[in-house]
Formats: C-alpha cells, structure tokens, sequence
C-alpha cells in the first residue's frame, strides 16, 4: 500500500475559479522538421473538416476552428460539463520558413497533421491550406 502525504492545496488546479476555458481550448501540438518538411501534428478531437481554418505564412501556421455542441441537455439535468464549445485558435511559429503553395493538411481520428515544405524564399503572402 502506498502513503500519499496529504496536501490540502493538491485539487486547485482542477476546481480553481481562475482557471479559465481558454487554456483547456487550445489544442496541444507537435512540431518538428526533417530534412526537407515542417510536420505539425494537433490533438483536435470533436471538430468537422468543415469548420477548420488553417492559414499558412512563410513562418507560421495559424490554426482556427469551432468546436460545435452536438447534444442538447435540459440545464437541470448536467451533472457535470467539462468540455469545450466554441471557436479558438492558434499560431505555430515555425523554427525555418516554408513554401506557402506547398502546405498539405489531413485530419483524421481527432488529429490534424500539417507537412509544409521548407524554403529559403521569402514571400509574405498568406495562403489558405484545404485539408484532404
């Protein structure tokens, strides 16, 4: 059997009241390069093909999307609601610039991959990145 040493201040991160519904929206990333791509992978579970908005710079990614409630719930009935509806984003900065004509995206099981070419050009265009 093992001891815990009792922490009155152990739950505050789980009930504070200054946690806030952002840090829980924003999706958790994996970025890192090979030889000749940035790949980007994000845990986005619950979200449609459709309401995805992946921009691509020369040096960064943003990603947008809004997470749709599916169930309705007569308010008297919740128990307990944790998860997160609504719109949020977020912008990769990329460690080296990328082609913006050359940006695949694909998402599949609650996780979008993102494989961007690397370049030495430099254009500040953006570009809007369609997800197969």
């Amino acid at each position: 059997m093992n001891l815990t040493e009792w922490n009155p201040f152990r739950d505050f991160d789980t009930f504070s009241p200054f946690r806030t519904f952002e840090a829980s929206s924003i999706p958790k990333v994996d970025v890192y390069q090979t030889q000749n791509d940035i790949v980007i992978t994000a845990e986005i579970p619950g979200v449609s093909k459709k309401d995805f908005d992946i921009y691509a710079t020369e040096t960064s990614i943003k990603i947008s999307a809004e997470r749709r409630k599916t169930d309705v719930y007569d308010n008297k009935n919740i128990y307990r609601s944790e998860r997160y509806y609504g719109t949020f984003y977020r912008t990769i900065a990329l460690p080296t610039e990328i082609n913006t004509d050359n940006v695949k995206a694909s998402y599949q099981d609650g996780v979008l991959s993102i494989i961007a070419s690397k370049t030495n050009n430099k254009s500040a265009i953006q570009h809007k990145v369609v997800i197969d």
